[in-house]
């Protein structure tokens, strides 16, 4: 008895740093980062950035009947401004602009009548990632003009991940400058409307003081991070709002800690 027990315990300590799950609910907005919806290459070395098709379908399900608020980016500004932000709010992103966003993703977003955010990367669309070495990522197609155009019309959201995907924080002041700042009028050109959102690729600059400082002068009135955690009423840092990755090897479990503790692991 006393070994099971024994056990009982270290079973029990197991979950508890494999899943935040005694970790209090927290109040604020997470905002879901996706890159690829679908089924990765098989010699895919970044395999946990593809969601599958049908992950992608019950996590949206599991939102939408839970009846928690899916919002965009312009209803988020608006909330931060009036300070109205709710105790829970989802806000979903896409990064970089793969055309599965729209062959996929866009079909289940439309399925449960929710908006999401794609962050563009202005050079590469309508062809491919190029920034990725083929031998560690194949390449793979990206959003075309009519994709996005489509996708605008039914009311989602597009905002700027740079002209080219390089790693600001490896670039001078006045090329990191050139990439956050170039990129914007381009997509609104596309758009036909402000591009007033703003990611970082890689993360990297958004807690870089030198790079961060040249997101506001370039236009943009919100920029999200990398940084895993949802973002606390009152003490969002609008120009690093943090995100919260979602892993194609992740289960339920993980996703409603992601929403509801911005942290699913320790």
């Amino acid at each position: 008895m006393k070994i099971l027990f024994i056990l009982i315990g270290l079973i029990a300590l197991g979950f508890s740093a494999r899943w935040n799950w005694w970790r209090l609910p927290k109040k604020g907005v997470a905002i879901l980062m996706y890159h690829k919806i679908g089924a990765p290459p098989r010699n895919s070395k970044l395999k946990n950035l593809w969601v599958s098709p049908e992950k992608f379908d019950r996590q949206m399900r599991y939102l939408q009947k839970k009846a928690i608020p899916v919002i965009t980016f312009a209803e988020y500004y608006q909330m931060l401004q009036e300070k109205k932000v709710p105790d829970k709010a989802v806000i979903i992103t896409f990064d970089d602009g793969y055309q599965d966003n729209y062959t996929t993703a866009f079909q289940v977003l439309k399925k449960y009548g929710f908006k999401a955010m794609c962050f563009l990367v202005t050079d590469t669309i309508g062809i491919v990632n190029k920034w990725h070495d083929p031998a560690t990522e194949p390449h793979q197609k990206m959003l075309s003009l009519a994709q996005i155009r489509e996708m605008q019309a039914a009311g989602m959201e597009f905002g700027s991940h740079t002209l080219s995907h390089l790693n600001l924080n490896e670039l001078n002041i006045e090329a990191a400058n050139i990439q956050i700042a170039k990129s914007k009028p381009v997509l609104e050109q596309v758009l036909g409307k402000p591009v007033d959102v703003f990611a970082y690729p890689y993360g990297a600059g958004a807690y870089n003081p030198a790079v961060k400082q040249l997101v506001k002068p370039a236009g943009y009135k919100l920029a999200v991070g990398i940084k895993q955690a949802i973002n606390m009423r009152g003490q969002e840092d609008l120009f690093a709002l943090k995100r919260i990755t979602v892993r194609g090897d992740e289960n339920m479990l993980d996703f409603y800690l992601q929403i509801t503790r911005g942290k699913n692991r320790l």
